[in-house]
C-alpha cells in the first residue's frame, strides 16, 4: 500500500510529503523508547545534506550549501530508481555499495562474492530481509574494505542472496559505528 505523507517533521525539519510505501516493519526490530515507527529513506532525506554520527547517536540535516563537508569527501554515483551508490574498494576490486544504515551488518551478494572469489560455508544463522524473507549467510572477514582514503582491515561480512542490482553490497551499520559521515 501506498500513504501520501503531509506535514512530517523531524527534529523540527520538514520532510518532503508525497506518495510513501507503507510496509510491516521486520520481525527482529530492537525495543526502543521510543518504539520505532518507521524507517527513514533517501526519499524522505533528500532535501538536506546529513551528517549521520552513529557515535554519538545523533542525525542532523542541514540545508545543502554547496559547500564540501570537513574531512575527505567521496561521490556517489546517481542509479536512478535505484538511489544512489557508494564506489567500495573490497579486497582490491571496485563494488557499488547502498549506504545501509538498516541493517546491522554488512552485506555482499552471491554474484560479487564471486567475482571476488570468497566463499564461507552456510550458516547456522540467518537474517531477514526488510521484505520479511529469510535469507541464508555465509559469514567471513574481508581483507581490505576502502571508502575514499578510509579503509579497514577484517571487516566481518556476510554473503546471501541479495537483490540490489545495480549495487553489490550493503554497507551495514557495523561499517558506520565508529565513523561520522555527510550524505
Amino acid at each position: 500500500p501506498i500513504a501520501t505523507l503531509r506535514g512530517l517533521t523531524l527534529g523540527g525539519a520538514p520532510l518532503p510529503g508525497g506518495p510513501t510505501p507503507i510496509a510491516a516493519l521486520p520481525t527482529a526490530v530492537p525495543a526502543t523508547d521510543p518504539p520505532l515507527a518507521g524507517l527513514l529513506g533517501a526519499p524522505l532525506l533528500q532535501a538536506y545534506d546529513a551528517e549521520l554520527d552513529v557515535p554519538g547517536g545523533r542525525l542532523t540535516l542541514l540545508a545543502p550549501t554547496g559547500c564540501a563537508p570537513p574531512g575527505m569527501a567521496v561521490a556517489l554515483q546517481d542509479a536512478g530508481a535505484a538511489g544512489l551508490l557508494l564506489p567500495v574498494r573490497v579486497n582490491g576490486t571496485v563494488l557499488l555499495a547502498i549506504p545501509d544504515t538498516g541493517t546491522r551488518i554488512t552485506l555482499l551478494s552471491d554474484p560479487a562474492a564471486a567475482r571476488l572469489d570468497l566463499d564461507a560455508p552456510i550458516s547456522a544463522s540467518t537474517a531477514r530481509g526488510v521484505d520479511g524473507q529469510r535469507l541464508t549467510l555465509r559469514h567471513l572477514p574481508l581483507r581490505s574494505v576502502q571508502v575514499g582514503g578510509d579503509t579497514v582491515q577484517g571487516l566481518p561480512v556476510s554473503i546471501t542472496q541479495l537483490q540490489i542490482a545495480p549495487a553489490d553490497m550493503l554497507l551495514g551499520l557495523d561499517w558506520f559505528r565508529q565513523r561520522r559521515v555527510w550524505l
